[in-house]
């Protein structure tokens, strides 16, 4: 999987700020105004073995479609979940797209829109690799994370507390109103499935830290 070496990234407090505005089903955010290109945030073996774990289960949890089609909330969607192009451009219908273009797509919203908020939330606690792809495609899927019950229980690391986090984001908006979304309940329970409670070791050894995110 090819990525490129100088992706358009933002600030953390930028991206949180877009990021907490959001509404539950937006995977892509509109780029802040004035933000120029940056150093791809990525860097160092701890954090690629992160955005690894966020990857492989993101890219099998989500349906991958070459095809734009409308997701459960009528938003025109492609790839593993895309609705904006890296440029800005809202995906349309009838748009289409290779199996590189998606990867690309998912790496570069990991990189400006998801690690960023990760870091900036989450830089100072530890979390074992598998609860931080979950709590990252959370990121990714529901556009949020600032102030949520996600946020409270992986700050305390309470894996009970967690799972049933996970389990309430369940609700698409759909003509104003928010409405249960199978989809999104068998989503959250593979996050779940993730944490493995009762199991899990913490290693305060192999987390990204804070100094790894570069900033405009």
């Amino acid at each position: 999987m090819s990525i490129s070496t100088r992706a358009k990234t933002y600030t953390a407090a930028a991206a949180l700020t877009i990021l907490a505005s959001t509404g539950a089903v937006v995977h892509f955010t509109v780029p802040a105004e004035g933000v120029g290109p940056v150093e791809s945030a990525i860097t160092g073996e701890q954090s690629a073995r992160y955005k690894r774990a966020f990857l492989d289960f993101a890219m099998s949890a989500d349906d991958f479609r070459t095809v734009a089609y409308p997701d459960s909330g009528g938003v025109w969607t492609i790839c593993y979940g895309t609705t904006i192009y890296p440029d800005g451009r809202r995906v349309q219908r009838g748009d289409t797209a290779t199996r590189e273009q998606c990867e690309q797509y998912i790496e570069h919203h990991y990189e400006t829109r998801v690690y960023p908020v990760m870091i900036s939330l989450l830089g100072d606690v530890c979390l074992p690799l598998m609860w931080y792809a979950g709590i990252a495609d959370h990121v990714y899927n529901n556009g949020r994370l600032k102030g949520t019950n996600v946020l409270r229980a992986a700050r305390a690391r309470d894996c009970a507390g967690l799972a049933a986090a996970f389990k309430q984001w369940t609700k698409v908006r759909k003509h104003g109103v928010l409405v249960f979304e199978p989809g999104l309940l068998n989503r959250a329970m593979r996050r779940v499935g993730l944490l493995k409670c009762g199991e899990v070791e913490f290693d305060d050894s192999t987390c990204p830290t804070r100094g790894e995110v570069k900033t405009a």
